[in-house]
């Protein structure tokens, strides 16, 4: 018996932007993205917007470049032809069902089993937390039975879960392998791309688009000199049976569908279970290469030893993510990521990225940019000005807050005329105000940098434009860093005037150059101090 099959029954809960809610099989969810509507799909977590983003573009690419049609169809029946065209040798459509009872033939995301090996399959899964990819325990917030059992009518759960853990998932213990698209199996994959007008339609319509544009240089990219035809390729990993030898990165299509674990689904009383076995290799033979495979959103890292990027906690901040951005000499922007001549004057970076670890998950990170004009005219091969622009904001912000912030808050709390500038307590309770004064930094890098761009600045006034942003910022957070911290003077009013000296005169020393006119009140954050033996007190 078949059971839930994807391309006929409609299984996929959506709800369109009139607000009306509907259930689509997923061939009439490729009719309504492929005509720019913005479907919202209410069960979709949002760890797993990614991998459903990822899964749906790739599926609809090699559909179409597989019947050689470039534009995709607007009507259910000939998104139904082109995916049987893809599992032609399977007339009960068995690898579209969630449930196929002959466990030697395929099912969604399910790779057959050879003969004898179904009692490999031992371990039972009831709930989406268990089939899913993220960490599950007791003494996390994620637990397995924290969502209920999944029955027939929620079998979009089911659905999502798989093809986040399938598209996604990295090692976790022993036998369960990592999917070819990451650097080793403890990373993760990032999906980093552009995008022009907002909602899942015309996102999905613009990576669809770029990609059709681009096959030819992609065939080229992979290398097809292997012998190995593109028509043979595997494309939906989940059709052939799964033994103990891996299948070579040369046999597989560019995009296809991975599967990463050995799962099969069945129904037991209307609720879907989930049983697991471990494997001998990894799905696809790819650890040499580091998680370059050709992934359209993945970026890749040039210095040292090439490879995927590997997203840690703060991957994401201003600091780390504008190189990989801008800087084409240590990183490589994916596909997807880049600009083309011929789209919108205004766009976004969307950047998302689930950080894993060694048996935890670390967090769902996920950064949004707007990018317009001379900015994003400049974000395709032409970046070398936004990396230098960017690298001297960094420095700046870097300086103001290490020799002017941090120096005077130390002197705050250490209050003397000749304060221990090494003290580990006073630099504990210093750095949560450094630490705040980051992420106010963090919230205003881009639209400045962007700024400068648009207005055409030179170096010299666009870092004093961005100086007079982060003037004010550092003031807030030195006027509030003084007004909690403990002070070791008896007078705080006297530990606060050294305080101040100290934070005046270093923006006056550090950024004089970059400032309009020189200082001459300590009330004033660019000001010098009167008294200039200040000067030798302040940390180099």
């Amino acid at each position: 018996m078949n059971a839930l099959c994807l391309l006929t029954d409609p299984l996929i809960r959506v709800q369109y932007t009139s607000g009306q809610v509907d259930r689509l099989n997923l061939p009439q969810v490729l009719v309504q993205l492929s005509g720019a509507e913005a479907l919202d799909f209410p069960m979709l977590r949002p760890h797993q917007q990614p991998a459903w983003h990822a899964f749906l573009v790739q599926l609809a690419f090699m559909a179409l470049e597989l019947a050689e049609v470039t534009q995709p169809p607007t009507d259910e029946a000939a998104w139904q032809t082109l995916l049987r065209g893809l599992t032609p040798e399977y007339l009960a459509d068995e690898p579209w069902c969630l449930v196929v009872d002959d466990w030697e033939l395929p099912a969604f995301l399910q790779s057959p089993c050879l003969p004898g090996a179904q009692t490999d399959y031992k371990r039972v899964l009831e709930s989406a937390q268990e089939i899913d990819l993220l960490i599950t325990s007791k003494n996390h917030d994620e637990k397995a039975g924290k969502m209920p059992r999944i029955g027939c009518d929620e079998a979009d759960v089911a659905v999502y879960s798989l093809v986040s853990l399938q598209g996604f998932a990295g090692v976790f213990g022993k036998r369960k392998y990592n999917v070819m698209r990451m650097n080793r199996g403890y990373a993760s994959r990032a999906q980093f791309r552009l995008v022009f007008t907002r909602g899942s339609g015309p996102e999905f319509l613009r990576d669809l688009t770029v990609l059709v544009a681009e096959a030819e240089r992609l065939w080229e990219d992979a290398n097809t000199g292997h012998g190995i035809g593109t028509s043979l390729r595997h494309r939906l990993l989940w059709l052939s049976p799964w033994g103990d030898t891996a299948m070579t990165l040369e046999s597989v299509h560019p995009l296809c569908l991975e599967v990463c674990r050995r799962i099969r689904l069945r129904l037991v009383d209307d609720v879907l279970q989930a049983l697991t076995a471990g494997s001998e290799s990894a799905r696809v033979d790819a650890k040499l290469r580091n998680g370059i495979v050709l992934d359209p959103w993945l970026p890749l890292v040039k210095e040292g030893v090439p490879r995927a990027l590997t997203a840690m906690a703060n991957t994401f901040s201003y600091r780390l993510l504008s190189p990989i951005l801008f800087d084409g000499q240590r990183y490589e922007l994916p596909l997807l990521a880049r600009a083309r001549l011929e789209e919108g004057s205004a766009g976004v970076m969307v950047a998302q990225v689930l950080v894993r670890g060694m048996g935890t998950t670390d967090g769902l990170l996920r950064r949004e940019i707007p990018m317009h004009g001379r900015a994003l005219r400049k974000f395709g091969d032409a970046r070398t000005e936004l990396a230098l622009r960017a690298r001297l904001f960094i420095d700046i912000a870097s300086t103001l807050q290490g020799k002017v912030l941090r120096s005077a808050l130390l002197q705050f709390i250490d209050g003397s005329n000749d304060p221990d500038w090494k003290n580990g307590d006073f630099a504990k309770y210093v750095a949560r105000w450094t630490d705040h004064f980051d992420q106010l930094v963090d919230e205003v890098f881009y639209e400045a940098l962007f700024d400068t761009i648009e207005a055409e600045l030179a170096d010299q006034p666009a870092q004093a434009q961005w100086l007079q942003t982060l003037l004010p910022l550092a003031r807030e957070v030195f006027d509030r860093g003084t007004e909690a911290l403990p002070s070791r003077d008896g007078s705080r009013l006297i530990a606060l005037a050294r305080a101040e000296r100290l934070f005046t005169g270093g923006v006056f020393k550090q950024f004089g150059t970059l400032l309009p006119h020189a200082p001459n009140t300590a009330e004033d954050a660019t000001a010098s101090p009167a008294e200039p033996e200040l000067h030798h007190a302040h940390p180099e």
